[in-house]
């Protein structure tokens, strides 16, 4: 069941990479998920909305997008992953989400 994959990526693998759980999974139960981590430490050190800030999120989030990805092609899983985030709630706040959607193929 993909679903239960996607948790356990959620819960332990999130948890291993990140040293914290995916804070927000979400689904459309048609092969569609939505995974929020609120506090993506590893855009912690990039702030405001200029144009080099997003370039060089945009580039630092493929890197988990291919570790969810491969993750899940080790479990059996084919899916497509992508990213993003919020550039004007990084400039509001100190904390930096990142959303990564994972398509089942």
């Amino acid at each position: 069941d993909p679903l239960e994959l996607i948790k356990f990526l959620c819960k332990d693998v999130w948890q291993e990479l990140f040293g914290k759980p995916i804070d927000k999974l979400q689904t459309n139960h048609r092969g569609v998920f939505v995974l929020k981590d609120n506090d993506f430490k590893w855009l912690a050190q990039h702030s405001g909305s200029e144009p080099q800030f997003q370039r060089a999120a945009s580039l630092l989030l493929n890197f988990p997008c291919g570790m969810i990805r491969g993750a899940l092609e080790n479990l059996g899983i084919r899916s497509l992953v992508s990213a993003d985030f919020s550039p004007e709630e990084a400039s509001k706040s100190d904390k930096r989400a990142a959303a990564f959607h994972v398509r089942i193929r």
